[in-house]
């Protein structure tokens, strides 16, 4: 069911341009779904970040090795409206694991022509980045 409702939010989000929020204690949830994020601890926001900032950060992200780097950031960019990051320093595009299926990926890359070096997956918790921003203080409920 998570599944299904997940797929329908990604899936409102990107055709129709519709905007979520969601409040949420279940982090590993909102990791798979969420493009834009809002850290509360105490009733205050503490962070709010974007995807793209939180892929260099905490997120789960396929991360790819492909010629092109920079026309493969374009078309998930522009294209598929995928907030991808580019990563010189490992020379791979990096985007958030849920935003598109592996198998698609790699015939959107061979359509345009761009081969892939290398694909993988990179994972960190959304809790274990919560926990470090408030001081590893779990909260008494």
């Amino acid at each position: 069911m998570f599944i299904d409702i997940r797929h329908l939010l990604a899936s409102l989000a990107r055709e129709q341009g519709v905007a979520i929020l969601i409040s949420s204690h279940i982090l590993g949830e909102l990791q798979l779904l969420a493009n834009r994020i809002g850290f509360i601890h105490q009733g205050r926001l503490i962070e709010e970040i974007d995807t793209g900032a939180w892929l260099k950060e905490a997120g789960s992200q396929l991360c790819i090795q492909a010629s092109r780097l920079e026309d493969v950031l374009r078309i998930l960019r522009q294209e598929y409206r995928i907030d991808a990051v580019l990563l010189p320093e490992n020379g791979e595009v990096c985007l958030p694991q849920s935003a598109i299926d592996p198998e698609t990926l790699m015939r959107v890359l061979l359509r345009h022509r761009i081969q892939l070096h290398g694909l993988r997956a990179s994972s960190a918790s959304l809790e274990s980045y919560y926990m470090s921003l408030i001081g590893g203080q779990r909260q008494q409920g």
